[in-house]
């Protein structure tokens, strides 16, 4: 039995690119880090709007499954990629938010 997935600890890196495709595909990648081993399933969780936000930054949330049970208690690191497939025309940048912080880049493509 899995337990849900929650916030990681801490966003260490995060860089944004595209893929030359038609149409466009932007590829989000964060690195982190967890307070044991064992966690499972890390991904990026886009956050839907309403309404764009003003300043033009896509958040997501690093989000990771921990494990159950007894685990070494290690600060261990995460990945995870997101692939946004045609993304939204105001996104300007993204911003990955974890437990203990947030980390946010640019999101530079050739049509900006």
């Amino acid at each position: 039995m899995s337990g849900n997935p929650k916030l990681i600890s801490e966003v260490t890196n995060v860089a944004v690119s595209f893929l030359e495709s038609q149409p466009p595909i932007m590829v989000v990648q964060a690195s982190g880090e967890v307070p044991t081993a064992g966690w499972t399933h890390a991904g990026l969780s886009r956050v839907v709007y309403v309404t764009p936000p003003e300043d033009g930054i896509q958040e997501y949330e690093f989000m990771a499954t921990p494990p159950s049970g007894a685990v070494i208690q290690v600060v261990s690191p995460v990945e995870a990629v997101d692939r946004w497939h045609d993304p939204a025309k105001w996104v300007k940048g993204v911003r990955v938010k974890a437990e203990n912080n947030s980390m946010q880049e640019p999101a530079l493509s050739v049509t900006n």
